[in-house]
């Protein structure tokens, strides 16, 4: 930056000495970039004479007093361009003038101007997720008018870049079959005109479309194609980085690594410390992935040093939050809190305000786990749990704050969860519910039902420590219920645990065997072999398996329906209330079906899961007599609601008639 800098500050005084006013313009504008790659890598820069806006300005008046008024145009476009990242509404108004001011002299940088008043109409933040939408689909109708202008004049660059800049507007509204068609047809006209540059930025917005659509195969064919053409190393990482994502989508974490640890090589071949910090960052996920967090750790730190020599501080800072993220899943807080710490105060100034605002989550994340360990140090009384209560809520607070002001809609949800867990760890419940109302409003609005189970959990928490039992268990069942959905085993562990906190843990509840006799103990072993041999011969997977494969899963019941009425039934109502009960305990879908006098381990019930559908028959049907070797006494849905119906019709049959039952249907 400072050489590109000094080289054009030397040809503006050539320029200027000789009296040429349009290559003094040209000049100015080489200023300009210098000062904008400075802002963009962190570099301070010697003579430069006020910054780009001020050379930028310069230069546009050169052109105009020159009579170069297509260059005084393009000037507009990049002043646009370059304000874009710092005041979007701004950005909007003077892409527009300079938008406006390209057609009229018929300038190729229409397009251009046109790519950033889409790219502002998408930047405009706002807490309404409808307010967004509306600027995204505002986005889109400019980029398909753009398009349908530069068709009639026949124009294809101009063609190609509206459907770039439709390409984004599609994916802001995530449309991403829309975002496909539109990125394939640039693509192609692209590739027509040799446009190499703009060709290659579609392939690469491809295979991430690919990726983002589970088509990882797709994606790995594109990121094939970008790397047999003769492109930039950036470019090649780009592409490098794609297979590694693809890899990672199929599970396959041994090409993975291969493929960072190849693009490390290559970096570190070409000398670009910076690309190599990168694909270094690519390697140390793998090792969290595996959960090897000391090596994760390790690696992360190379690529921190990296950044530090070539004083790149925003991505140094990127690289300390994972730094620091490892630490925490190591359980090492004070080095996490420690790394965490740096990476936002690099932050501050640095204009990476979303990057920002995930460190500050993470100090919150940190400080709210040392609060967790301080609270059960001041259980057996440690006086620290004051100081870190303090400390977890003024984290909490700041990255809240973060978010809101900056109309990150996302991280203040994410945010908030956080500060309502800190409340409810200093047993502040009606704050905390608060607190999770508001979260639970910003996810509805999102619609992500993943953070919406987690603000779930915290109500159900804070409902449960408030004394409401009842209310904390409807609420974590829908939580669990989600997390089961979407297969997001740590949320699910969470919804376990406080289900576990409200209802006590599997363990307390009566379990086979210490009701059961050994020679019972051992006929359940038995069956469990028979009806598992059974399946095996036959070539069938057992339903619990078939279920786990299904994707998407359809969404566990959360409750099990409406209690049956024991004082006015009949045998059709019996039997469904009881399939319906083991539905929900063996957690079936609606479109599984049922034989009444299909074996109930078939169904999937198991030997922890059997004691559950027995204590909630006998809470349904008080009187009832339901041994708790009820799976083998009566072992279908029509068995056992046959025994229902014998004893509310005042007559019961003997052990022995239900032992020759048992025989049958087995």
């Amino acid at each position: 930056c400072q050489e590109g800098l000094d080289c054009a500050l030397m040809a503006r005084s050539i320029f200027r000495s000789i009296g040429d006013r349009r290559g003094e313009g040209l000049a100015m504008h080489g200023v300009a970039v210098a000062h904008v790659r400075a802002d963009i890598n962190d570099v301070v820069l010697q003579g430069g004479m006020g910054g780009w806006l001020a050379a930028a300005a310069e230069a546009a008046k050169l052109f105009r007093d020159s009579g170069y008024q297509k260059m005084e145009a393009f000037e507009q476009v990049c002043v646009a361009q370059w304000t874009l990242g710092i005041n979007p509404r701004k950005a909007m108004k003077l892409a527009e003038e300079a938008m406006k001011r390209c057609a009229e002299l018929r300038s190729r940088q229409e397009s251009a101007a046109l790519s950033v008043l889409v790219q502002a109409h998408l930047q405009l933040k706002d807490r309404s997720k409808n307010w967004m939408n509306e600027e995204a689909a505002k986005a889109v109708q400019l980029a398909k008018d753009g398009y349908d202008r530069f068709r009639e004049l026949g124009e294809r660059f101009g063609q190609a870049s509206s459907l770039h800049a439709l390409v984004l507007a599609h994916q802001a509204r995530d449309e991403k079959t829309l975002a496909l068609q539109a990125a394939e047809q640039a693509a192609d006209i692209y590739k027509e005109i040799g446009e190499k540059g703009g060709e290659t930025a579609m392939l690469l917005i491809l295979s991430q479309l690919h990726l983002e659509t589970a088509q990882p195969e797709k994606a790995f064919q594109v990121a094939q194609e970008i790397a047999s053409m003769e492109v930039s190393l950036h470019e090649t990482a780009i592409a490098q980085e794609t297979v590694y994502e693809a890899f990672l989508q199929q599970g396959d974490l041994e090409e993975a690594m291969k493929t960072a640890q190849e693009l490390v090589s290559l970096c570190n071949d070409k000398n670009d410390k910076k690309r190599e910090a990168i694909a270094r960052l690519m390697v140390a996920n793998i090792h969290y992935t595996q959960k090897d967090f000391t090596q994760a750790v390790m690696v992360s730190r190379e690529a921190q040093a990296l950044l530090h020599d070539i004083g790149a501080y925003a991505d140094e800072a990127s690289a300390l939050r994972i730094v620091a993220e490892a630490y925490l899943a190591n359980g090492e807080l004070p080095q996490a809190l420690k790394a965490a710490d740096r990476s936002v105060r690099l932050f501050r100034g640095k204009q990476k305000d979303s990057e920002e605002a995930q460190s500050l989550q993470v100090v919150a994340t940190i400080k709210l786990q040392v609060l967790a360990q301080d609270k059960i140090r001041a259980q057996r009384g440690a006086p620290a749990f004051a100081t870190a209560l303090a400390d977890a809520e003024q984290a909490a607070e700041a990255a809240v704050s973060f978010a809101r002001k900056k109309r990150f809609n996302q991280q203040l949800g994410q945010a908030l969860l956080i500060a309502g867990q800190v409340q409810l760890t200093g047993l502040r419940c009606d704050d905390a519910l608060k607190t999770a109302e508001e979260a639970m409003a910003i996810f509805e609005e999102l619609g992500s039902e993943r953070d919406k189970a987690n603000v779930m959990c915290l109500e159900a928490d804070a409902h449960f420590t408030n004394g409401n039992a009842n209310k904390a268990l409807v609420i974590v069942n829908k939580a669990l219920a989600i997390f089961q959905e979407y297969r997001d085993s740590r949320g699910e562990w969470i919804a376990m645990n406080i289900l576990e906190q409200i209802t006590g843990p599997p363990e307390e509840q009566p379990l086979p065997g210490n009701e059961w006799t050994p020679e019972q103990w051992a006929e359940w072993q038995r069956w469990q072999q028979s009806q598992q041999q059974q399946q095996q011969g036959a070539g069938q997977m057992p339903q619990a398996l078939q279920r786990q494969q299904q994707e998407p899963r359809a969404r566990r019941r959360t409750d099990p329906g409406q209690k049956l009425d024991i004082a006015n039934v009949s045998t059709d109502t019996v039997r469904k209330r009881v399939e319906e009960i083991v539905r929900f305990t063996a957690d079936l879908d609606d479109s599984e079906q049922i034989d009444l006098d299909q074996p109930l381990m078939q169904v999937g019930v198991t030997s922890r899961t059997a004691v559950g559908l027995r204590n909630m028959l006998s809470e349904e049907m008080p009187g009832v007599d339901l041994p708790f070797t009820l799976i083998f006494d009566y072992p279908s849905v029509a068995s056992i609601a046959d025994h229902v119906m014998a004893w509310a019709s005042g007559w019961a049959h003997t052990d022995a008639a239900f032992r020759s039952e048992l025989e049958i249907a087995a």
